[in-house]
């Protein structure tokens, strides 16, 4: 797009805006579609070729516009995390199209993202012990909840345990930035000796420091073995696995239990788009 196409666009979006407003009291009220209308009108992959200006405003008009106010921007949110977890290859489990509990979800920031993981593996553990055993105490097994990462993790890590209530361990990385799967294990044994219950972990693709990649491949097993929560914070990288020869970098990532990136970082998306996705249902069962 030039800078006339882009003028020509802009007005264009402009009109369509102040039009809608010029006739929003002879629109329904509510939409006349059906759910999930707009899954069977969108393709199922990203497109490959740009288009341009003038078809994607009016597949916006014949296509969204029916389904406002809902379920459009809804449904229009689950093709695109789709598209966009297909374009980095995460594995099927993740997508909103797999059969599972998992998909994706558009996020404010990492930092929400690496909150809400928090928060959901808090509840997870906590209720999995009490149904285990009737007789714990949930007060007191919050309180022994620990969360783990490198030293290398975004300040906005720390963060999320000290909004979510969870300690937050920083394990020291190795020479290259990383947070080896040994010093987790060992980390896991040092706070079970003290009483204290691993919960949550935080692995990095791309720490903001030196775009360190922590070793899924080894964290993974160690989290799963212990079944402890584990979210890799992508957040500045994780672009980069658009391209295949990048994805050896992610190796093991079907250990996670949820991934996010940023967008707004290297796709020139606006701010604030970051993308989460999980493998199991986002929701706090008690």
């Amino acid at each position: 797009m030039d800078s006339q196409q882009f003028r020509e666009f802009g007005k264009a979006a402009i009109d369509l805006m102040a039009d809608y407003y010029d006739t929003i009291r002879t629109r329904d009220v509510l939409p006349s579609v059906e759910p999930g209308y707009l899954l069977k009108l969108l393709p199922e992959n990203a497109p490959e070729e740009p288009e341009s200006w003038k078809d994607v405003l009016n597949d916006f008009s014949q296509s969204i516009m029916p389904g406002m106010s809902s379920p459009a921007c809804t449904e229009l949110e689950v093709v695109t995390m789709n598209w966009l977890g297909k374009l980095l290859g995460l594995p099927e489990e993740f997508l909103n199209c797999s059969d599972g509990p998992g998909g994706g979800v558009i996020q404010g920031s990492a930092s929400e993202a690496t909150l809400v993981g928090l928060l959901v593996a808090k509840n997870k553990t906590v209720h999995r012990l009490m149904r285990n055993d009737p007789t714990l105490n949930e007060g007191e097994l919050n309180a022994k909840l620990v969360a783990y990462t490198s030293d290398q993790c975004n300040s906005s890590v720390e963060k999320s345990g000290l909004l979510g209530s969870m300690k937050m361990r920083l394990l020291k990385s190795d020479p290259e930035g990383r947070l080896r799967g040994e010093t987790l294990k060992n980390a896991f044994e040092e706070d079970r000796a003290k009483g204290l219950i691993p919960c949550y972990v935080i692995a990095n693709l791309g720490t903001t420091g030196t775009c360190a990649f922590d070793p899924l491949y080894e964290l993974g097993p160690v989290c799963n073995e212990s079944d402890v929560w584990l979210h890799v914070d992508a957040a500045y990288a994780g672009a980069a696995f658009i391209c295949p020869e990048f994805r050896g970098l992610m190796k093991g990532v079907e250990y996670a239990d949820s991934f996010d990136f940023n967008p707004h970082k290297w796709m020139l998306v606006n701010f604030d788009c970051s993308a989460m996705w999980s493998a199991l249902a986002l929701i706090c069962n008690s």
